[in-house]
């Protein structure tokens, strides 16, 4: 396509949700991993386009973000590709990710991303300081539509729980389960609350304390989720460090 192509083109901004993901500790782990490991962490995530195209998802990727869009505002899939792509950069390589969802005009195309409701959802991520996705007031009424079941409230801010989000199979099937005496599933929460224990101790006296905080009180807050459904768990909720 000659220059000329290109600035006679006409593109059309599309309407709808914008997640904007943000991998904490990229600067730390570009200095430090090998160019094998920065590749296979990129092409981890583009095994997702494909799957996500076919889902009405678009997915586009420059340094250490990650931003994801739909233009159906009731596309379930949108949810479940962000924390898709969360669990695997945290499994896989053991960084954390950060994120915000807006509502609004955007354009994305072929890895190519703009707009304010890409802006927006930035800004939301960059607000949100935690560890967490963050939910901006104009994207509310949508995710309140769907997943109301899963949100964080404080101080008029809202934010997904992730750990009511990604065990809601287990809670769907959770009187069954622990009945069964699904030791797995019990196994998950516990390694989850671990880790949040080891994270807590280990950054104990640094900046970074309260953003593992953060995820104890999700954590906990989950914990009243499972007994409000009268799944019960000895010993799953986190007391004291």
């Amino acid at each position: 396509m000659a220059f000329n192509d290109f600035i006679n083109y006409k593109c059309e901004y599309r309407k709808g949700l914008v997640a904007f993901l943000d991998i904490l500790g990229f600067k730390q782990f570009i200095s430090c991993a090998h160019p094998s490991d920065i590749y296979s962490l990129y092409m981890l995530i583009s095994t997702n386009y494909e799957i996500s195209l076919n889902n009405n998802i678009n997915i586009a990727v420059f340094s250490d973000s990650i931003i994801i869009t739909s233009e159906d505002v009731n596309n379930t899939n949108f949810m479940s590709a962000c924390y898709l792509i969360i669990n695997q950069i945290y499994w896989n390589f053991g960084l954390f990710v950060r994120g915000g969802i807006s509502y609004g005009y955007y354009y994305c195309s072929n890895n190519i991303s703009f707009g304010q409701a890409i802006v927006d959802a930035y800004l939301c991520e960059e607000d949100a300081k935690d560890i967490k996705i963050a939910i901006d007031k104009k994207a509310l009424p949508f995710i309140m539509k769907h997943y109301s079941w899963c949100l964080d409230q404080e101080d008029e801010k809202y934010s997904i729980n992730q750990f009511i989000f990604q065990n809601k199979i287990f809670i769907e099937m959770g009187k069954e389960a622990f009945k069964a005496k699904n030791l797995d599933i019990e196994k998950t929460f516990k390694l989850d609350r671990e880790n949040i224990i080891y994270l807590l101790r280990k950054y104990s006296n640094t900046s970074l304390y309260s953003k593992y905080l953060w995820m104890l009180k999700s954590f906990n807050n989950f914990c009243d989720y499972l007994k409000q459904h009268e799944i019960f768990m000895e010993k799953i909720k986190i007391d004291e460090i």
